[in-house]
Formats: structure tokens, sequence, C-alpha cells
């Protein structure tokens, strides 16, 4: 059921798992790109699994070319979720954002990285991420380090519920 919500409280980002987007292309994207058309919502994509210790370009190549580009002006945000166990390290984190491509077949991408480990809390993530104009998550869970900094144009806040998970 679709209710009118006022405008300060309407949804700017609906969240559409990786498994989804893989088969978008033959099932869903006249269904999601059609969806919310009224209110500007965007679809925000997360990653597949979280990020361990191994990113390199393929992988994220194949990720962005499974089909985000057919979303179009619906596409919002790529949520990378960090494993709890991967701890900051600059230079690798460095190079993991210099990885992140800007678009996919015209379609601009904007980044959001969820870090779940506190070696997170750190000036140099806030400065490489800031400058990589990338945002970082603000999470309510409990498990996980809490960022309120802006670190890009838009500002990504993941609620995940009263037991912690979504």
């Amino acid at each position: 059921m679709t209710r009118n919500l006022p405008a300060r409280t309407r949804v700017r980002a609906l969240v559409l798992g990786a498994a989804v987007v893989a088969t978008a292309s033959a099932l869903t994207v006249p269904a999601l790109t059609s969806a919310n058309a009224a209110s500007g919502a965007k679809w925000t994509v997360i990653s597949s699994g979280n990020v361990g210790n191994t990113i390199d370009t393929p992988s994220i190549a194949k990720f962005v070319n499974q089909g985000l580009a057919e979303l179009g002006p619906k596409l919002g945000p790529i949520l990378w979720q960090f494993m709890g166990t991967k701890a900051f390290d600059a230079e690798d984190f460095g190079a993991f954002l210099k990885l992140l491509p800007s678009s996919v077949d015209g379609v601009p991408l904007r980044h959001a990285i969820d870090p779940r480990h506190e070696g997170f809390r750190n000036p140099a993530f806030l400065a490489l991420a800031e400058e990589a104009v990338v945002a970082i998550v603000f999470a309510d869970a409990a498990d996980h380090p809490q960022f309120a900094d802006r670190t890009a144009d838009f500002v990504y806040v993941r609620g995940h519920g009263p037991g912690g998970r979504y």
C-alpha cells in the first residue's frame, strides 16, 4: 500500500540487493526504474558480500558492469560493506578508493563505505574518503563504529532496527 508522506519524511533511496541487480536486466528493470518515479527515490545497490581482504580491479569491474547502468537516473549510491575483520590500512584503503569508477556506461556512480572495524576510527580514513568524495555510512548498529563525518555530497544513514539487524 502506498501512502503519501510529508515531504520531509519521504524516502530518497531504496535498497536493492546485489543479487537482484544481477538478474535485473531480464526481470525487473522496468518495474524498478518506474517505481517511485514521482518521489524521485533512487535504488541503493549493496556490493555483493562484505569487502574482504582481496579487492581488485576485475572484481569491482564485474560488480559494476552487471547491469547497474540499466537503472539509469534511478541508480543511487553503491554501498561497499567492509568485513568486521577488515582493519584500516591507509595504503590498502587508498588503493581501493582509486579502483572505484566514477561512471558505468555513462551513468554516474556514487559510493558509500560501511566500515565495521574500530581501526577505521582514524583521521587518515576520513581524509581519504573526503578526498575521493565517498560517503561514510552512519549505521545505528551497536557493533559497528559510528561516523558522523560528511565526506561526500550526500549522507548515507543505515538503520539496523531495534535488534541491531535490519
